[in-house]
């Protein structure tokens, strides 16, 4: 029925179309805007019809398109903040009218950044990923959003609710393909990314064009949610000496950025350079630090009908991570933002969880343009380097952190029966001194001290012993050593006026090995390269407890690799073709793709509970991927247009999900096989100088997921690591986005955006528990009752009304009001079976207590933010021998403006569970709670 009004609908309007075309002719009018200096693409640029009221936007590649425009004389307007305001006058006569290149000269007064900088992305960097081993739950993810566009929908929701674990439409995965000149961002392996591995250097990356939801790209197929090109050539680089600082309390309290460009040179040479240095002795979480580097530098030399290009850039990052917490760790420690990964030690705050990561990237690309017709890109790109996370391990220890559940007050409330005495004498001791609920270094490292051990042996020599103080407790790294190449060609041809074709090939051939590093024996003499939780299993057997058979009873140092040592290689291809078609009425595009993806494990040590299925490489894992997309825009007029876009595709697992325990084993999940999406979206734009609107309603529905779950559970049934695979598990995104926009007067808007979703279960999959120290291998089945159940995707239901006062080109000021709702935690899939309601009522309150998904609270926020330009030389005598180019901006902005402290970003069901007395409060859910009010001032100063 839906489907028969839509064609109607549809009908009906190419009708009155029709009908009103016979009495008016009207054309399409396109072109590209060419920066004048450097002779490439004018990307971000507004172009504008006053007499018609209407507008659009060039694209990454300068192009511009308007339909339905009368015949006549007519005046176009194009503006933007790095263009100097040009105006064209045309004479409307033909169906097309095809501009071709229009140049256009860049504007060196820069005017108040309010578009041209990619906001401070507001997400904790501490607070992904935070999840330790000991924690007995799976590593979370807390970062959604983040990206830019001038897209007003985009923008509001990147610089307003990002920070509280928004998700594009309700997508778990990371949704967008990120590039550079052509090199893909995304790590192969697990399709993620970060702003870190770009340093933040805004100056640089600012020339990007993002293709948001079921869209046609220049440059690839696209990923489930668009793709965000970035061109960072030397070339494309306007003419700049720019110093930057910038003084926040959060994400670094210190910024500064130096960069320097040429632009495009008479000799057709061009160089960029830029560095940027992040610091703060603590953020805005107690324990953690920030100490970043970046760098970017970049040389281009136009070569006849193209540009070389050779880019570089890389991010060195050293910081401290704050953790989750249960709502007991905040009550004792008084604070929302309690961390325990932190504690004392001579005095200094030392944090246990530091990542320290430097993976520089470099691309090779050539731009060749043989005609007006016809753009060629082909990229080559290297990365290689280290992501090093710290962590506490321990041999026969006991959990170092202040918030293990066992030394807490509720843990003895929890037992059978409870004991209230020692619960009240726990709470008042740490009531009374707060360091009880941090790492007490100075234990640990006598500790360590007086564990004096004879290892015999040792590397399986007999006779070989090593008698010396045996370390409990060292500080180690979880090391992710990443080398990856990556060849990229895209090709895009006008056919003919009407007609534009693009394609392009792909290939990543990567390796990741991963392994265990030790930094520090914390007082001790070695460590030895044991599983000790085989050895409390299968006591008297020689081997189970070893790591590596190869090198048995193996004395670690710092420096030495140990627990496991493995490689994930990873080769895929992708060939992609797509049409675009441009006529009055209707827009229309298609697209498809077609690949391979190859994964396979090394292992390099010989694990002593698998000794045939962990040392040496496994079978290769192959899988073909495919996908199609097309959409449809009808052009009402000028101002009106309704569009119709559908994708289905199919995409392999993540080598992360394909394997089941890739630190123990070879072993791969039974039958993995693709996942499927399909998706669709439909809406209404509306484009005029007074308002603008965008109404869009959404369905994806994902089919066949494979999803690997891994915690530590130390019950004594268990005392080992484990792999909860889900298998077949399906998954639904059904909502709208909204977007108006308003002009009250000149210098004066509104801006009111709503994002409202709903993201959940749509079946019940098959579960399969493997154990890490299960030398059978044989999992125990069961099924996983979470149909229904909301994914933690962040606030389903988020409202923005912004205000806009702009009334100079130098100077704008934004205040908006935020209401976020209908955020979920993560659940447990654990919890939703027969067995975890124990002996509970179907329906009483307890069995409620374990089954019922937690809503979090809904919040409202108030954020501001203001930015002035001053033209040094107007403003005071002092600057008279200063250029008319010296520009200095200054930009405040205040987060949270009333100080909410509840604001919950996230939280998520622990995996442990009390199987033995079915009490959900023993392992209480974590929450990770958003920043009160926060602030960011900068300063830049242009010449």
């Amino acid at each position: 029925m839906k489907q028969k009004l839509l064609v109607s609908l549809v009908l009906a309007l190419s009708v009155l179309n029709f009908c009103n075309a016979q009495n008016i002719k009207t054309s399409i009018i396109k072109g590209k805007l060419i920066n004048t200096t450097t002779k490439t693409p004018f990307n971000d640029l507004k172009i504008s019809i006053p007499s018609l009221s209407v507008f659009t936007n060039s694209d990454g590649e300068g192009n511009f398109t308007f339909s339905e425009i009368p015949f006549g004389k007519q005046t176009i307007i194009i503006t933007g903040a790095t263009a100097k305001s040009d105006t064209i006058s045309i004479n409307v006569d033909g169906e097309i009218v095809d501009l071709h290149d229009i140049n256009i000269t860049e504007n060196k007064k820069e005017i108040a950044p309010e578009i041209t900088e990619i906001p401070t992305i507001a997400v904790n960097d501490d607070n992904i990923n935070t999840a330790s081993e000991d924690d007995g739950v799976s590593s979370q993810n807390t970062g959604g959003a983040v990206t830019s566009s001038n897209d007003p929908f985009l923008r509001g929701i990147v610089d307003k609710v990002a920070m509280y674990n928004y998700h594009y439409r309700g997508y778990q995965e990371e949704p967008h393909e990120i590039q550079v000149n052509g090199y893909t961002i995304n790590d192969a392996e697990n399709n993620r990314w970060s702003w870190s591995q770009m340093g933040r250097l805004y100056d640089v990356f600012r020339n990007r064009n993002f293709s948001y939801g079921i869209v046609p790209s220049e440059y690839s197929f696209g990923a489930s949610n668009g793709i965000l090109y970035h061109d960072a050539t030397a070339a494309n680089q306007p003419e700049e000496t720019k110093i930057s600082y910038t003084l926040t309390d959060h994400n670094g309290a210190n910024g500064l950025m130096l960069t320097k460009s040429s632009g495009l040179m008479k000799n057709g040479w061009a160089y960029s350079v830029s560095v940027a240095k992040r610091y703060a002795k603590q953020g805005y979480d107690p324990g953690t630090f920030y100490d970043d580097y970046a760098y970017y530098a970049a040389v281009s030399k136009v070569i006849k009908k193209g540009t070389l290009n050779l880019t570089t850039f890389g991010s060195p990052i050293d910081h401290g991570k704050s953790s989750s917490g249960t709502m007991e760790d905040f009550a004792l420690s008084g604070t929302n933002y309690y961390n325990h990964n932190w504690g004392y030690y001579n005095g200094e705050q030392l944090n246990a969880r530091v990542e320290k990561e430097f993976r520089p990237i470099s691309v090779l690309n050539y731009e060749y343009n043989p005609s007006d017709k016809t753009r060629w890109n082909t990229a080559i790109g290297y990365e290689f380097g280290k992501d090093n996370n710290s962590f506490i391990d321990n041999y026969n220890g006991y959990s170092p952190y202040g918030d293990y559940y066992r030394n807490l007050p509720s843990y003895y409330l929890t037992m059978a029966p409870p004991d209230s005495n020692t619960a009240a004498t726990i709470r008042k001791q740490i009531l009374s001194d707060p360091q009880l609920m941090q790492i007490n270094w100075n234990r640990l490292y006598q500790d360590n001290f007086a564990n004096t051990q004879t290892i015999y042996n040792v590397n399986g020599i007999t006779g070989n012993n090593y008698t010396g103080r045996q370390s409990i407790y060292v500080l180690s790294n979880n090391v992710k050593d990443l080398k990856k190449f990556t060849f990229n060609t895209n090709v895009e041809h006008s056919l003919s006026e009407h007609i534009t074709l693009y394609g392009g090939l792909s290939a990543v051939s990567q390796s990741t090995e991963s392994y265990y590093q030790l930094v520090n024996l914390l007082g001790g003499d070695y460590y030895v390269n044991y599983n000790e939780f085989p050895s409390q299993q299968f006591i008297g057997s020689p081997t189970f407890n070893q790591n590596n058979l190869n090198n048995p009873n193996a004395i670690i140092r710092p420096g030495d690799k140990y627990n496991n040592d493995y490689a994930i290689r990873l080769f895929n291809s992708t060939l992609w073709g797509q049409g675009v078609f441009t006529y009055n009425h209707f827009n229309l595009f298609v697209a498809a793709n077609s690949g391979t993806d190859m994964y396979s494990r090394d292992g390099y040590m010989r694990n002593g509970l698998f000794p045939n299925n962990s040392y040496g490489t496994s079978p290769s894992q192959n899988f073909l991927t495919y996908g199609v997309k097309g959409g449809i825009n009808y052009n009402i007029d000028r101002h009106n247009i309704l569009f119709l876009h559908g994708a289905y595709t199919a995409t392999p697992p993540t080598s992360d999900n394909t394997y089941v325990s890739p630190t123990t084993r070879n072993q791969a999940i039974t039958n993995p096989s693709d996942q499927h999406s399909q998706s669709i979206e439909g809406g209404y734009m509306r484009k005029s100088s007074k308002i603008s609107v965008r109404a869009v309603g959404y369905i994806t529905d994902i089919k066949n997921i494979t999803e690997i779950k891994r915690f530590y559970n130390d019950d004594p049934a268990y005392n080992t690591f484990v792999n909860y695979v889900m298998q077949g598990e399906d998954t639904r995104s059904i909502g709208t986005e909204l977007l108006a926009e308003y002009k009250l007067v000149r210098s004066f808007s509104v801006t009111g955006i709503a994002s409202v979703g709903q993201a959940f279960y749509t079946n019940r999959p098959t579960i399969n528990v493997y154990l890490d120290n299960d030398t059978n291998q044989h999992p125990t089945a069961s099924t996983a009752y979470i149909k229904n159940y909301y994914l933690p995707v962040g606030p389903q239901s988020t409202y923005i009304l912004g205000l806009n006062y702009h009334p100079k080109r130098d100077f704008y000021v934004n205040l908006n009001f935020n209401y976020l709702d209908r955020n979920f935690v993560e659940i447990n899939p654990n919890r939703r079976n027969t067995q975890a309601a124990g002996l509970y009522a179907v329906g009483s309150p307890m069995w409620h207590q374990i089954f019922d998904q937690e809503e979090l609270p809904s919040a409202f926020t108030v954020d501001l933010r203001a930015s002035k330009t001053f033209q040094l030389s107007r403003t005071s005598k002092l600057f008279d021998n200063l250029s008319h180019n010296t520009i200095l901006v200054l930009t405040a902005s205040v987060g949270n403006l009333l100080n909410n402290t509840n604001v919950i970003n996230s939280g998520y069901e622990q995996l442990r569970f009390d199987f033995t007395n079915y009490n959900p409060d023993k392992f209480a859910n974590k929450y990770v709670y958003g920043m009160g009010i926060n602030f960011s001032i900068s300063a830049s100063l242009k010449f």
